[in-house]
């Protein structure tokens, strides 16, 4: 799925089931949704999300009360992604999932990226500083394969100078 989402870069239907399927972990939602990637003129997968979620739950306004803690995740990580100059779009999102699943390690780095995202041009200590202060926390559950943080580290180091 994370393959196809990688060639495709635009959310369907089976995504978008799978997506919010309690049976996917976390680490391969928030993997799927990166897949997606961005594109500098913006793109419409978070509508698309939204539309299905809309249908998943027979409303016609999306209620967020009704998602899932891993349906905010990737409903926040793809709004940052489909608009990626306003990262703040998604944060909301984000921090609602991190309320429901407090102890989940891809909960607190893919907000903490956001965070980060969201200082690009600003405060460079502390785009670091908003991912360092999720791996230093030790009661988080980690549950993010560890490749996947390796990728991340190796490329948020680069501003552990600028602290």
């Amino acid at each position: 799925m994370i393959a196809l989402a990688a060639r495709s870069g635009q959310l369907d239907l089976e995504m978008a089931e799978w997506l919010s399927s309690d049976e996917v972990p976390l680490d391969q939602k928030a993997a799927l949704v990166n897949a997606l990637s961005w594109d500098i003129d913006g793109k419409d997968n978070a509508q698309r999300y939204r539309g299905y979620l809309a249908l998943k739950y027979g409303r016609d306004t999306l209620d967020l009360q009704l998602l899932s803690a891993g349906e905010l995740m990737v409903l926040g990580y793809l709004s940052v992604m489909d608009n990626y100059r306003e990262p703040e779009r998604g944060i909301a999102y984000l921090t609602a999932a991190q309320g429901r699943e407090p102890r989940s390690y891809t909960m607190a780095i893919v907000r903490g990226l956001i965070l980060a995202q969201m200082q690009f041009g600003g405060d460079w200590c502390a785009l670091w500083t908003s991912v360092a202060e999720v791996e230093l926390d030790r009661s988080l559950v980690r549950d993010l394969r560890p490749q996947a943080r390796h990728i991340i580290f190796d490329y948020m180091h680069l501003y552990r100078q600028y602290c």
